[in-house]
């Protein structure tokens, strides 16, 4: 008998432990890497039949005697591999419908056009502000994800002065033991000096010549919701709240 695999659902309860439980993030990569893997995965049941009579007819002379059967059949259940593309693009999709949720709060909340951007940024050389999701309504894709750099490198950014916030969601390569890594950054004045980190920091594999734009560096969090919780907080800092 074959059974399938949802790889939708696999992938959903990957994301939802890595937004509830530390524990889980440190083998979320691995749990991808495993699942990628080119090898059926084997699950055996077994049965046991109860046991019964059997009798034979009765003859003249010879009489036959019963036998007991007893006897033991085993199932191979068979589960098709998971590719890791499709892993990565469910897990990314359920990355993008947690930022377009967090987005529509901090829109409902927060002036964060383009105009009140520009006129806070007054001064500011080569001012360009930034739309907090993409034209498509939902997170901004990384350059460094475009390039296969890293598998993950989706955000929503909001920009003043010289400082751009993001907030980020990354994953290295199915190998890294962080897992999903969710950053914010910012200006590091809003930071704790203990927990800020520079964009080297956070991006290990970044050369010496990569161009970080207006990212100076920030903080890494262990959950989605708790990166979700300091964004709102420097956004609170920087955008004038809608009465």
């Amino acid at each position: 008998m074959k059974t399938t695999i949802d790889t939708k659902e696999i992938a959903m309860n990957i994301l939802s432990a890595n937004l509830t439980d530390n524990h889980v993030i440190e083998h979320s990569a691995p749990q991808i890497s495993n699942f990628a893997r080119e090898q059926d995965m084997v699950t055996r049941t077994r049965q046991s039949p109860a046991k019964h009579k059997q009798s034979t007819p009765k003859v003249a002379v010879k009489k036959t005697v019963a036998i007991k059967a007893h006897q033991k059949t085993e199932q191979i259940v068979k589960v098709a591999p998971i590719s890791s593309t499709k892993l990565i693009t469910h897990l990314e999709d359920g990355l993008n419908l947690q930022f377009q949720m967090l987005a529509i709060k901090l829109l409902s909340q927060f002036d964060l056009s383009p105009e009140t951007a520009k006129s806070n940024s007054y001064g500011t050389k080569r001012f360009a502000s930034h739309n907090l999701l993409s034209k498509n309504g939902g997170s901004k894709k990384g350059d460094h994800q475009k390039k296969n750099r890293v598998l993950l490198d989706r955000y929503i950014s909001y920009r003043v002065g010289d400082f751009a916030f993001k907030f980020t969601c990354l994953l290295l390569d199915d190998r890294d033991p962080n897992g999903v890594r969710f950053q914010v950054e910012g200006n590091p004045k809003f930071f704790k000096k203990n927990t800020f980190k520079t964009p080297k920091e956070l991006r290990p594999y970044l050369n010496e010549d990569d161009n970080m734009g207006a990212a100076h560096g920030g903080q890494e969090f262990t959950s989605f919701a708790k990166a979700a919780d300091f964004f709102e907080k420097l956004i609170a800092k920087v955008a004038p709240r809608i009465h």
